[in-house]
């Protein structure tokens, strides 16, 4: 009987940002037995082929960091439910505002177990008070109660 990998998705708001930051821990866990699966926006073709390169499965999605339209938001969130539901990850690790947020919510449809971790404040360090920071923590918040609710 054949042992089948275990599959990690580390979701990012960019190639780069993965590349830069997680190649040690992807490096590890692929090391460890895991299949390692990146996820980000699309773009950044020379990033991916990178990844690529060290053997790992590279998944882009719309999206961007900068976007805040609510129809390509709440794409971008369909779309990260059906990339959760095909490939069945045995874990989800998102890093940044978007994927922690969209991320949760993608991996509480899906049933996929998941981890948020917050690499910083991003936009509410830059725009403390108003609508769309209030708006933002609310996200926050559920998303943290959900993944805390993830199973994991």
């Amino acid at each position: 009987m054949k042992h089948e990998k275990k599959k990690i998705a580390l979701v990012h708001n960019s190639f780069w940002y993965a590349r830069r930051f997680r190649l040690g821990l992807m490096r590890h866990l692929r090391h460890t037995g895991f299949e390692v699966f990146v996820l980000a926006p699309r773009g950044e073709e020379q990033e991916m082929k990178a990844l690529q390169k060290e053997g790992f499965q590279v998944i882009p999605f719309q999206g961007s960091i900068y976007n805040l339209g609510i129809g390509r938001e709440l794409a971008t969130l369909w779309e990260l439910i059906g990339i959760y539901r095909r490939y069945r990850f045995d874990l989800a690790l998102h890093y940044t505002i978007k994927p922690n947020i969209y991320g949760a919510f993608a991996a509480l449809w899906s049933g996929t177990p998941s981890v948020s971790i917050t690499t910083g404040l991003g936009i509410l360090k830059q725009h403390p008070s108003g609508v769309l920071s209030w708006l933002i923590r609310r996200l926050y918040q559920a998303a943290v109660r959900i993944t805390r609710k993830s199973g994991f």
